[in-house]
């Protein structure tokens, strides 16, 4: 099953002033084709997160260069980080940004995290005096100025130690003046015109995440318990797991232990992306879609655990199963899938070809669920262990069923 031709947002690219790709700007995009001013700077920059390192789209970036995301004050304001690694994230603060003490003070916070800002569309006003000094990139509108009074302003002005980006690059003119007078990148269409990114959203249902937001805020929490409650929800894992292995990251390994991902996230950085995840979600999974994955993947996880060379891989037995059912829970088939997401080759070969040590467990439960469903005279001739293992999966999935209804 091929991915639906959706528009999760577009990117476009920033080049040196050698033409060489330097990072991309991500821009909000929807089917519908409705700007960020229609949705507010929050829910935009939230959907721009989730779409861009939690899909499944038709290309994967694997430039690792970093990515211009835009947001508005109310946001710098209100929030204190980004859900993503701050090292591969360039916070752009939007035309419209008034500057304030207020602002001014937050942007230092951020950057004391490791954060990098851009200033958009500066015109050489003397209100923005005092949060230069905190850019690291300042993009101006070359359009807006005529070629004369750009080289002026671009003469005396004082570049602290700032790069500087020209915007709306139109030609082959526009780029030799933007050399000139000393831009260091350059953005437009001249070098490459905004592309639209296409794919599958993953949205998972509400009622775990919402759960989960009110579990993170319960004194005493441990991340065990936060790990048991988000793989209740198979496309909530799914979905962390995406987000925890995405480029925005830059892991040195893949991570597939949902525990090791929620450590790896935090309280905080958790929180921050279930909020989003929840603001955006727009329907659930038909529930014995669910039911159907998580029990195979919870047979798989329990069968591991009873053979004593396979009980290390137990936690990667899980996510097997859950990977099996892509086709169930997103419309998207397994290959695509995983073409997109960095899992181990144990995971990636039982899913796709049946083999390696966890192949022939995920052949063994897909065989029983045939049997289960078509021919249910036959499920005492399963061997002992599987019997077992389907049993108490069972009993799992029907209270992971009941909070989801819930």
């Amino acid at each position: 099953m091929s991915v639906p031709d959706y528009i999760l947002l577009a990117k476009q690219a920033i080049y040196d002033i050698e033409k060489n790709c330097y990072a991309y700007e991500l821009l909000f995009r929807t089917p519908m084709g409705s700007s960020a001013e229609d949705f507010g700077g929050e829910i935009a920059t939230s959907q721009v997160l989730v779409n861009y390192c939690a899909s499944i789209s038709e290309e994967s970036d694997e430039s690792q260069l970093p990515v211009f995301v835009n947001v508005d004050s109310q946001f710098i304001l209100e929030f204190d980080s980004l859900p993503v690694s701050s090292k591969s994230v360039v916070i752009e603060l939007t035309k419209g940004v008034e500057p304030s003490e207020e602002l001014i003070e937050s942007v230092k916070a951020w950057k004391a995290l490791g954060f990098t800002f851009a200033l958009d569309c500066y015109d050489f006003h003397t209100k923005w005096d005092e949060i230069i000094p905190v850019m690291d990139y300042v993009k101006i509108d070359v359009l807006l100025l005529d070629d004369d009074v750009l080289r002026e302003k671009m003469r005396t002005v004082n570049r602290h130690e700032c790069k500087w980006v020209a915007k709306r690059v139109e030609d082959e003119d526009a780029f030799e003046l933007c050399k000139g007078v000393g831009f260091d990148l350059v953005q437009g269409y001249f070098l490459a015109k905004p592309k639209p990114v296409m794919g599958s959203s993953i949205r998972p249902g509400t009622a775990v995440t919402i759960k989960l937001l009110k579990e993170l805020d319960r004194p005493g929490i441990t991340m065990q318990q936060v790990a048991a409650l988000v793989s209740q929800d198979p496309k909530l894992t799914v979905q962390m797991l995406k987000i925890i292995n995405s480029s925005l990251f830059s892991l040195p390994k893949p991570v597939e232990d949902l525990q090791a991902a929620l450590i790896y996230l935090g309280v905080d950085m958790l929180r921050q992306w279930a909020m989003m995840i929840a603001f955006l979600s727009n329907g659930n999974v038909h529930i014995e879609a669910c039911r159907l994955v998580l029990l195979r993947a919870k047979t798989c996880e329990l069968l591991c655990r009873e053979k004593a060379d396979l009980v290390d891989h137990a936690s990667s037995a899980f996510l097997m199963g859950l990977v099996s059912g892509v086709d169930i829970l997103l419309k998207v088939s397994a290959r695509d899938f995983i073409a997109q997401v960095n899992l181990s080759d144990s995971v990636n070969h039982a899913v796709l070809k049946g083999e390696g040590d966890l192949g022939p467990i995920l052949g063994l439960v897909c065989d029983f669920e045939y049997t289960v469903s078509q021919t249910p005279q036959k499920i005492q001739e399963a061997p002992v262990t599987l019997l077992k293992s389907y049993k108490e999966a069972n009993l799992w999935v029907k209270e992971v069923v009941q909070t989801l209804k819930g």
